[in-house]
């Protein structure tokens, strides 16, 4: 990412920036299930657990996004010059992301 991304937010650079890793992150643990009912599906017996995984992903890709938001905040203005010149965000950004979406309540 570079300079040119002119007109969206810094909240918004800060989720480009984080947005692959924390999808890897909300995927962890759910192969098994996943791989389980391709499994069940080709043998034509109804399973669910495809709905229920994604359903499980989503609603921490929510959090997260959430948490980005808040945490982007933080930022301070030298942050946030590098965050527009080169799309990356701080070293501490991600943890901070994570710790704040523990403490996101959805409704």
């Amino acid at each position: 990412m570079s300079a040119h991304t002119p007109g969206l937010r810094d909240e918004r650079l800060c989720w480009l920036a984080v947005e692959d890793k924390l999808r890897r992150r909300s995927m962890r643990g759910t192969g098994f299930f996943i791989g389980l009912s391709s499994l069940v599906r080709s043998a034509d017996v109804a399973f669910g657990a495809p709905d229920t995984v994604r359903g499980f992903a989503s609603a921490k890709m929510r959090k997260y996004a959430v948490a980005v938001d808040i945490v982007a905040m933080r930022l301070n203005s030298q942050e946030r010059d590098v965050l527009r010149a080169t799309g990356e965000v701080p070293e501490w950004f991600l943890d901070e992301v994570l710790a704040e979406a523990r403490k996101v309540k959805l409704r």
